[in-house]
């Protein structure tokens, strides 16, 4: 028996030597083939201009209120468009030009001035465009945000007039990286006015100086037209969109050397609801 036991272990250890030997010098499938290739960058997918149309605030911890705070809750309705559509790309996207489109947004920020946004979202089709009314938008689709909202700019000093968002959107079985920045309209008169260590009367005196010197700087980068109000966006957004004029650098100047304010979109007059200059979000999906 023991004899025996002997030869089978010799028998064994011949065959199963040389195996062992065969896998330990054989390169593994994984590290022939040599590291796996980066994944594909994101590419653009399509582009969106909506318009917050209300926004409810609550502020928790602190003083309760905008300038002390721990958390600011919001819950925001946008309306707007594709301006940039993604059917060259994608025979069956619901993100067609001039598709309309609603969201619903809540965001959660803390005092340090970022916090998470979640959303949903619809496309919507005008199907009797004729009527021109919002009663008429059937939905083809919806889908979802997910991502950060940075009010760090808003909340400088003194304060910025953009905010940038970024995340990850999903609509049926299409789904990607979104960033985006919320553009927030601003009296460039008395944005500057508000900056300058004179006195209250100082600044009346050279209100009108300045507003004509903004409508002088309207009018040279629109062909001689006057504006119609004086609201203006701050530029910078990715799709650079100027629905209220053309772009251009805006400056005044008290005497005592310019101020400059920078490039800036006129808010057109479809921009205003109620008197009030809309918020306005540009978005880019990407896929």
């Amino acid at each position: 028996m023991k004899a025996r036991r002997f030869v089978v272990s010799r028998v064994l250890a011949a065959v199963v030597a040389p195996v062992v030997a065969l896998l330990l010098v054989a390169p593994s499938p994984s590290l022939a083939r040599g590291p796996k290739p980066p994944p594909a960058a994101p590419s653009f997918y399509a582009g969106l201009v909506a318009y917050e149309v209300a926004e409810h605030l609550r502020f928790k911890g602190g003083a309760g209120e905008p300038t002390d705070f721990k958390v600011r809750l919001a819950k925001a309705t946008l309306l707007g468009q594709v301006v940039l559509g993604a059917e060259g790309t994608d025979a069956s996207t619901p993100f067609v030009t001039w598709t309309y489109f609603d969201a619903d947004a809540r965001s959660f920020i803390r005092s340090t001035g970022k916090g998470p946004l979640i959303g949903t979202f619809k496309t919507l089709q005008d199907f009797d465009p004729f009527t021109m009314s919002l009663s008429t938008m059937e939905v083809t689709a919806t889908g979802s945000l997910q991502g950060e909202l940075d009010l760090t700019p808003l909340m400088g000093t003194p304060p910025q007039p953009f905010a940038p968002v970024s995340g990850k959107w999903r609509v049926r079985h299409r789904k990607g990286p979104f960033q985006g920045v919320f553009l927030v309209p601003f009296n460039p008169v008395d944005a500057v006015l508000a900056q300058l260590p004179v006195p209250p009367a100082v600044k009346d005196a050279l209100r009108p100086a300045f507003e004509g010197q903004y409508a002088a700087q309207f009018g040279v980068a629109n062909g001689g037209k006057v504006p119609t109000n004086p609201y203006v966006y701050p530029t910078g957004g990715p799709l650079g969109t100027c629905f209220g004029g053309n772009a251009f650098s805006l400056s005044f100047n008290p005497g005592t050397g310019p101020i400059p304010v920078g490039t800036v979109c006129p808010v057109g007059e479809d921009e205003i609801l109620l008197g009030f200059p809309l918020s306005k979000l540009e978005l880019v999906l990407f896929r």
